[in-house]
């Protein structure tokens, strides 16, 4: 009695699994069902919102998405998915988007916004550096971040200059000629923690000691001001020794004014770049420098760049540690919108070192979601069977030794001392000068570590983040749907010559030309040239010693012929379509042009070759649509016509 008692409930259980699963599928295709929650994804993300669930926008989708799953299911079934090439693509991209999910997404757009906002100032900054290495001892940073107190001390009791302290205490070695000074910065040009203390710093304060990867840093900020955006620049470089004579630097003086006379009388300043300066490898494109913002130039250089206001504006001639140099404005950017530049910042972040912070929040999170925890005595065993190979990067583990404590355990999945040794021998380089092993080695402890989680994390996306799922779902059928249609579809109308030859047979009255016209267009820049040449066209005359003494003058003038039909060009659409030589128009960028109209030529057919990219896109159409329908019939597909209706609305 409890056996067939069992055997009903069992019955009951699956057919009401059945009855849900059908109340949940608004198509199946053959034994497939496409769910309401996939249509309704793909719907919502790729109609407007204002045309949604309408009868004929639902049904017009509806259609379409059927193909496109007809085709994926073909694909299945001949094995595509299963291809080298589609498992490597498919990985590749499932690697690169699971970075996004593999970070503190939170933290990452923290220091977006942060970045922006302090791009949008710039701050002139000196500083004075205590020198300490990364992994020094307790010891050594307590003496050293004394020894920074100090130094603020002495010099705001005092009243000491800062620059001058910079010169005499100063442990970076560009201080003795900068004394400290490093001009205007911005963010991301400097390591973070250095930025982060620069933008924490009031104006004309000094601030208490920064730690980073060089030591205690005291920064003074000396001035702040809005930013300038980035400038392109090309520039004349006459260099000057560093250690000239007197006579060298009057002699590079007059030669650099001597070029400056010659670009007010109206010299090319592209021209005499490639001639003149110094600087070869911008010389090469007409002294072009490129993008740069403040803190990528000497202040003098970046002074000068920053204050040329107009496209085109050249500069005096000016000196800097390099030399003399003029310099022109070839364009000018201001800091954009948080929109705009947000794409730019990211990237920025996520390659910088303030990366480290996100990665350190996510770390802390994965640990008390999975819950971590870890055997510290089996870490210390190890380490006291560490012997002097390992500074070398050549230690190996004693065969008569086990390894076998659990050294951590991840959502109760527990790791051995072993598979960290593994790790160890595999990743150990030899150890640089001054480098501690104890530090190293638990250094690659914590990295191991990190690695285990993030491993584990990777591999329960597709669970925790139903997103993640339908992108690698989407990314699977568009690789498939890609293949397979180049195959049957793109490939073969491209290939398939006799099919397209007589495809343009059936169809060749619909591939004409319009009403065309063959025409002479003429441009100058010197408006009476024009006029004259316009003027003696007109009469019948002939224009060749005109065109020559242009030629021998370097006057600029051009003369473009081609065959135009409406619409291809808006000086064609501008004129009457008769022989002849239209009016003169003059252009907004105070061009001058006209046409000289040779032939109107009517409508007429195409040939193939004229027609060639219509044809072949309409008989990809042809090919694609039987395709579909042999699919159709190839594979079953029903419509739950109930669920269907649901999803309209009145």
């Amino acid at each position: 009695m409890k056996k067939i008692t069992f055997f009903l409930l069992g019955c009951i259980s699956v057919l009401y699994a059945q009855a849900q699963e059908n109340k949940n599928c608004l198509i199946s295709i053959e034994n497939d069902c496409v769910t309401v929650d996939e249509f309704k994804y793909v719907y919502e993300k790729n109609n407007q919102k204002d045309k949604l669930y309408s009868d004929s926008s639902i049904n017009e989708y509806l259609d379409l998405y059927t193909n496109f799953k007809l085709k994926v299911k073909e694909a299945e079934n001949l094995g595509k998915d299963t291809t080298a090439s589609f498992k490597k693509e498919l990985s590749q991209y499932r690697n690169q988007l699971a970075q996004n999910y593999l970070i503190d997404r939170d933290v990452t757009d923290e220091l977006i916004e942060e970045a922006y906002n302090r791009s949008k100032t710039e701050r002139k900054v000196s500083h004075i550096l205590v020198g300490l290495a990364p992994d020094a001892s307790s010891e050594d940073s307590l003496k050293a971040f004394k020894k920074a107190i100090q130094y603020k001390s002495d010099i705001v009791l005092k009243d000491e200059d800062f620059n001058e302290s910079a010169q005499r205490y100063s442990e970076d070695p560009s201080a003795r000629e900068n004394k400290g000074e490093l001009g205007y910065i911005s963010t991301f040009q400097t390591i973070y923690p250095f930025e982060t203390g620069v933008y924490n710093t009031p104006v004309g304060k000094i601030s208490d000691p920064v730690r980073s990867k060089y030591g205690f840093h005291l920064i003074k900020v000396e001035d702040e001001r809005p930013a300038l955006g980035k400038r392109r620049v090309a520039h004349i470089l006459l260099k000057v020794p560093k250690f000239a004579s007197e006579e060298m630097h009057k002699e590079a003086k007059t030669n650099i004014y001597a070029i400056y006379d010659q670009l007010k009388a109206g010299e090319k300043f592209e021209t005499l770049a490639k001639e003149k300066s110094d600087d070869k490898v911008s010389a090469f494109q007409g002294g072009d420098l490129g993008w740069f913002s403040t803190g990528k130039m000497v202040e003098n250089f970046e002074n000068q760049a920053f204050t040329l206001k107009n496209i085109g504006d050249i500069s005096e001639p000016f000196e800097t540690e390099f030399g003399w140099h003029i310099i022109k404005l070839l364009d000018s950017q201001p800091i954009g919108t948080f929109d705009q530049m947000r794409s730019e910042i990211k990237a920025k972040v996520e390659k910088d070192s303030r990366s480290e912070r996100a990665r350190e929040h996510f770390i802390t999170k994965l640990k008390k979601e999975y819950k971590f925890t870890e055997n510290a005595s089996a870490f210390d065993n190890l380490n006291r069977k560490i012997d002097e190979k390992f500074t070398m990067g050549m230690w190996q583990p004693d065969p008569n030794e086990k390894y076998d404590d659990v050294i951590f355990s991840i959502n109760k999945r527990t790791y051995r001392t072993n598979q960290f040794v593994d790790y160890v021998v595999k990743n150990q380089k030899r150890l640089k000068i001054g480098e501690k092993p104890a530090l190293v080695l638990k250094k690659m402890y914590q990295d191991f570590i990190d690695q285990e989680l993030i491993a584990m994390e990777d591999a329960n996306l597709e669970t925790k983040y139903p997103e993640f799922k339908r992108l690698m779902e989407e990314y699977h059928d568009g690789i498939l749907l890609f293949e397979l249609t180049n195959d049957k579809v793109w490939e073969k109308a491209l290939t398939d010559t006799a099919g397209l030859e007589n495809y343009y047979e059936k169809h060749k009255d619909k591939y004409l030309w319009n009403e065309r016209v063959k025409a002479d267009i003429y441009t100058f820049k010197d408006a009476k040239v024009a006029k004259k040449i316009h003027a003696d066209l007109t009469k019948g005359k002939s224009i060749d010693n005109e065109l020559h003494a242009l030629n021998e003058a370097n006057q600029f003038y051009n003369i473009s012929t081609d065959i135009y039909e409406k619409g291809n060009n808006d000086v064609i659409d501008s004129v009457d379509w008769k022989e002849g030589v239209s009016r003169i128009i003059e252009m907004p960028n105070n061009d001058v042009k006209f046409v000289v109209v040779k032939e109107v030529m009517p409508p007429s057919r195409r040939t193939l070759a004229e027609a060639k990219g219509f044809v072949v896109s309409d008989y990809q159409g042809k090919l694609e649509k039987e395709w579909v329908n042999s699919l159709r019939k190839k594979y079953p597909v029903k419509t739950n016509q109930d669920v269907l209706q649901s999803l309209i609305k009145p």
